[in-house]
């Protein structure tokens, strides 16, 4: 929806943002991931998040200039 310039993008990565939270919710509180693996298991899906926040930002941002419609 970003590259075809609709508005509709900023609430799917909303949408999308809920579903990597609670993926990697489950995968932390609902199993003992961090217990096994340690503390560095938990960077690679703060990059993710930290990505897919970026891109609701950044759609937002694009739709309240005016460029997603």
């Amino acid at each position: 929806m970003l590259l075809m310039r609709k508005g509709l993008a900023a609430p799917l990565f909303a949408l999308s943002v809920l579903g990597v939270v609670a993926q990697f919710a489950y995968s932390f509180f609902g199993t003992d991931l961090l217990a096994i693996k340690g503390a560095g298991a938990a960077a690679f899906p703060a990059v993710i998040l930290a990505v897919a926040v970026g891109q609701l930002l950044y759609a937002g941002r694009m739709r309240a200039k005016g460029v997603l419609q």
